[in-house]
């Protein structure tokens, strides 16, 4: 998806040098340059032996984290755009002892289904693809799928917000940016929405924010990767000495000294 909206359209739809260069080795299955300087390192969280699984489930910093905010804020717009009094975190949909999981972001006054709910509220996620299943591809989405499906197993949510009359929507995207069945769908209905309230095309809407979300994702994941890169060679380094990464640090072409300090380039 990233390589082929155009730039010019939105600040989102852009990417700078660095996190073109991780979504595309990605995209073909290279070896990340980021990742390969920290393998084998310790992690912020005092992990041992970084690699690019435990970047993206590590929680402090770590590319699920990172990138489930930016996402959730992402379907909050998209909301609003189809006409939708929308909020984000309503911890007073599902009042209780602090116990109760809440919605991840809430339409008010707005049917999605036929059902009987003037409310929903969505609960997403993001995963990482299964590439070792030979049902899962790279761009499938069946990973997303797995998870949508996985979320209705913990039911206090979606009973604490049916018992709110708020109808609960699972939602889930893979690192990558292929979205899952409930996500289409849910572009789906609030395309419609979107015409019916708003005006707008349709077909365009659905476009424009399938994009939108995958591009989100798409540069939330690269950054997450960066940075924690960063972060972890930042602390190799002798305690009290900051230790600088300019832009740019990890275009190189090769991978030798892969592990090693010395090969990198520093800020004078």
């Amino acid at each position: 998806m990233f390589m082929s909206v155009n730039p010019g359209k939105h600040p989102s739809f852009s990417f700078d040098d660095e996190q073109f260069l991780v979504l595309l080795r990605k995209r073909f299955g290279m070896k990340l340059h980021c990742v390969d300087r920290i393998r084998g390192l310790i992690c912020s969280c005092g992990q041992k032996d970084v690699n690019e699984e435990h970047i993206f489930k590590c929680v402090t910093d770590g590319c699920k984290s990172e990138s489930h905010s930016k996402f959730q804020m992402a379907l909050v717009a998209m909301q609003k755009h189809a006409g939708i009094i929308s909020t984000a975190e309503d911890l007073n949909c599902v009042p209780g002892d602090g116990q109760r999981r809440h919605a991840d972001t809430t339409g008010h006054d707005c049917k999605l289904t036929n059902s009987r709910f003037n409310k929903f509220g969505t609960d997403c996620t993001l995963v990482s693809p299964d590439l070792k299943s030979s049902s899962a591809t790279r761009f499938a989405g069946s990973a997303a799928r797995r998870a949508e499906a996985g979320k209705r197993k913990y039911m206090n949510t979606e009973i604490n917000l049916n018992n709110e009359g708020i109808l609960y929507v699972p939602l889930a995207v893979e690192m990558n940016g292929a979205l899952g069945g409930q996500m289409q769908s849910f572009i789906s209905n609030l395309a419609e929405i979107a015409y019916i309230r708003r005006g707008h095309n349709v077909a365009c809407f659905k476009h424009w924010w399938t994009s939108m979300l995958a591009c989100t994702i798409h540069k939330a994941v690269a950054d997450a990767f960066i940075n924690k890169s960063k972060k972890v060679l930042s602390i190799q380094s002798q305690k009290g000495l900051p230790f600088h990464l300019p832009t740019g640090a990890f275009m190189t072409s090769s991978a030798e000294g892969a592990t090693g300090l010395h090969s990198l380039p520093t800020e004078n």
